[in-house]
């Protein structure tokens, strides 16, 4: 595990691979808390011949534009903010109309989910 100081850059996940590359174990699989990462780390691979997706899948999250720029695929996850922002606006209405004490809610969010896989990462979405 590699750990990255934010705000993070596609210069930090080119170095953190290439420091994960030297390891004992190098990964098959990587995720990254942003796809401000994911594209360096897949030039980092590609560099040094690893195959991306069939040696090492690299997986993200935001969805960003740049991602498609890239010479592979990037599995990544998107948030979809307006839906988070109608749940969260639903449950605190709900809390104020029950004007009793606050009650914690658990909810399923799945909706403001959604994802683009390379075909060895599709179970994540599935």
């Amino acid at each position: 595990m590699v750990f990255l100081q934010t705000p993070t850059s596609l210069e930090q996940g080119h170095a953190a691979m290439f420091e994960l590359l030297e390891s004992p174990r190098p990964p098959d699989a990587v995720f990254f808390q942003t796809d401000n990462l994911a594209p360096g780390a897949t030039m980092a691979f590609l560099s040094r011949g690893v195959a991306v997706p069939s040696e090492v899948a690299i997986a993200g999250f935001g969805d960003l534009a740049m991602s498609a720029l890239l010479p592979v695929l990037l599995t990544t996850v998107k948030a979809r903010l307006e839906a988070h922002g109608r749940e969260a606006a639903s449950l605190i209405l709900t809390q104020l109309r029950a004007r009793g004490p606050f009650h914690q809610y658990t909810t399923s969010v799945t909706s403001c989910w959604s994802g683009r896989a390379h075909e060895r990462l599709r179970v994540i979405f599935a």
